[in-house]
């Protein structure tokens, strides 16, 4: 369900989770585990996402007009071995999904 700005903020101000609304990370697609890696047992479920977000939620306030946010995202690999994955840009032109700089 999608929520105006000023239904966001009532939330907060309310005390409900922002966390608790959205479901675990989704699996939008399978693939062969065997074509990307040679270690073909994965110590995860096959319903559960190999990776877990950290943050589970992003969520940016107090922000001002044309002015740049960033926030990191972290994906863990819930996996014994390493694990490959992919990033899909977000189809918008208001948000931007960029390699972590290094320092």
């Amino acid at each position: 369900m999608k929520k105006v700005p000023s239904q966001l903020i009532k939330d907060q101000e309310s005390g409900r989770s922002i966390v608790d609304q959205f479901p675990k990370p989704k699996i939008i697609q399978h693939f062969n585990i065997t074509d990307n890696s040679i270690y073909s047992d994965s110590q995860v479920d096959v319903d559960e996402p190999l990776f877990q977000p950290e943050p589970h939620v992003i969520q940016f306030t107090n922000y001002e007009p044309l002015q740049v946010k960033e926030q990191i995202l972290k994906l863990r690999n819930k996996d014994k071995v390493a694990r490959s994955v992919k990033i899909v840009p977000p189809d918008s032109k208001l948000f931007q999904v960029q390699p972590c700089k290094k320092s």
